[in-house]
């Protein structure tokens, strides 16, 4: 009961933490795009992230998208509005032109399954927070996977490509996630 009273507690939070990412009139009105939530989601996501120390440079982190303008704009507005212990965020987009982009964080949507796949096999050992809403995701190998439960936008948390990439995600965040490991070749859909 302690561990669901717990669970409970760190989900407000994060709750509110995801809404104060957001215009006020939004967070009062609680009409939120899709795009919004998951860039709010996104900045979280790095801040309940550590890279290794010779991976981050102050003062400014990458957070890149590609295939997806809504959410890369979205992004972009609300790291503009913040900034967070003097780092200030650079929201890159992406182009699917098969250059290895240099990212702290990497949201990958709207992409073939066989680009994804290539680009997770480039990052794989590279301290990269891969983060998609595309199917599977996590299982074959990316960091973070959005899914959709119940109405409600959930994640999901590959701690063996989180591990690879030398990345140390927040207990408090992985509390919140559905954990997958890897699977075996043979084994994926």
């Amino acid at each position: 009961m302690l561990i669901m009273t717990r669970r409970r507690t760190f989900c407000g939070a994060l709750v509110a933490l995801v809404m104060l990412a957001l215009p006020t009139d939004l967070a009062i009105a609680a009409r939120v795009s899709t795009p919004e939530l998951k860039a709010a989601f996104l900045l979280n996501f790095v801040r309940f992230a550590e890279w290794p120390g010779d991976v981050v440079p102050a003062p400014a982190r990458v957070l890149c998208v590609l295939g997806d303008d809504q959410v890369e704009e979205s992004l972009e507005v609300t790291v503009k509005r913040r900034t967070e212990s003097g780092r200030d965020d650079i929201v890159k987009r992406v182009s699917p032109d098969g250059r290895t982009p240099t990212c702290h964080l990497l949201y990958i949507s709207g992409v073939a399954a066989k680009q994804s796949t290539a680009l997770l096999k480039t990052l794989s050992t590279m301290p990269t927070l891969t983060v998609s809403d595309l199917p599977d995701f996590a299982q074959s190998g990316g960091i973070v996977n959005f899914i959709v439960e119940d109405d409600r936008m959930r994640f999901v948390i590959n701690t063996d490509a989180a591990d690879r990439a030398r990345l140390r995600l927040s207990s408090k965040l992985l509390s919140l996630a559905t954990i997958v490991k890897d699977q075996p070749v043979g084994i994926r859909r």
